[in-house]
């Protein structure tokens, strides 16, 4: 069984953290039934969810910056029923996908920036070469 994971990206590290650090990787990601129905409208207007996927009815999974125990106690103090609160473990999966698109997205700006910065020096070369 690994001990390790190192994650390498076009050929540079960029993540390398020992098993026990990654599964306790801080998550902000949680599961929540109700035995109330608000929608994601309702949900959103707390302002304390950063993000909300509704599942059914009364589960929805949700994104936000408060700790699980800040998040129950708000839930609970708003009277919304709360019958289930799971926290989702990140996946070394996710992790990956997280990491790699960050720096092809990174990337994929910068190359951007060239092209924009090449195609005005172009630009700025053919007005002179006209004046």
């Amino acid at each position: 069984m690994c001990n390790r994971v190192q994650i390498i990206n076009q050929g540079e590290l960029v993540y390398s953290a020992n098993m026990a650090d990654m599964l306790s990787r801080q998550t902000s990601r949680f599961e929540i039934t109700l035995s109330s129905k608000l929608n994601d409208i309702e949900l959103s207007s707390h302002r304390l969810f950063t993000s909300v996927e509704i599942i059914d009815d009364n589960s929805f999974s949700a994104e936000s910056n408060l700790s699980a125990e800040q998040l129950t106690e708000y839930i609970v103090k708003q009277h919304w029923g709360l019958t289930r609160f799971t926290t989702q473990q990140t996946s070394l999966e996710q992790i990956f996908i997280d990491l790699t698109l960050a720096d092809a997205n990174l990337a994929d700006t910068n190359t951007g920036k060239k092209r924009t910065a090449n195609k005005d020096l172009q630009n700025e070369k053919r007005e002179s070469n006209a004046a």
